[in-house]
């Protein structure tokens, strides 16, 4: 990733979650995020759905906007909820179905 722009790194860099690139480039590029795209931008509504939780960390420390909505205008707190949710539920269901041993 040597020759990839630095946006390119920052936002490989969160999603990976590789903490020590991410303070590397914002040590060199204090404002970098200011410079996101707008696809760079809906990346952390994509972590958020994705409960990525470690990621959307890093990218709203490195500077991402939390008000940034994905195509269909959800917000990345109202899809980390949804996510949750969805992990719970599923969660819940899985004890349940242990519970009964295993049968529906």
């Amino acid at each position: 990733m040597d020759r990839s722009p630095d946006l390119l790194k920052l936002a490989v860099a969160c999603e990976v979650g590789d903490e020590t690139m991410v303070k590397t480039l914002l040590a060199a590029h204090p404002d970098l995020a200011r410079s996101l795209t707008d696809a760079e931008r809906r990346r952390l509504p994509i972590a958020a759905q994705n409960n990525d939780t470690r990621a959307v960390r890093l990218m709203l420390a490195a500077g991402w906007l939390v008000d940034v909505r994905d195509r269909q205008g959800a917000t990345p707190l109202a899809l980390g909820r949804l996510a949750r949710q969805r992990r719970d539920d599923a969660s819940a269901s899985r004890t349940q179905a242990a519970a009964r041993g295993g049968r529906r």
